[in-house]
C-alpha cells in the first residue's frame, strides 16, 4: 500500500476548489485586449445584423 500524506474519503474536496483557482488564475494571465474587442464585434453582429454576409 501507499504511504499518503493525508487520507481523504473524497479527494475531490481538494482537487475541485484547486481547478477552479486555476481556471481563474489561466484566464487572468493569458487575457488579451483584441479578445474584448472581438466579443464586442460579435455582440453587435448578433443584436444587430450589421455584418452578415
Amino acid at each position: 500500500m501507499r504511504n499518503v500524506s493525508f487520507k481523504l474519503a473524497n479527494p475531490g474536496i481538494i482537487s475541485i476548489p484547486l481547478g477552479f483557482i486555476g481556471a481563474i488564475v489561466g484566464t487572468l494571465v493569458s487575457s488579451k485586449k483584441s479578445d474584448e474587442k472581438k466579443y464586442t464585434e460579435i455582440v453587435v453582429k448578433a443584436n444587430t445584423g450589421i455584418g452578415r454576409v
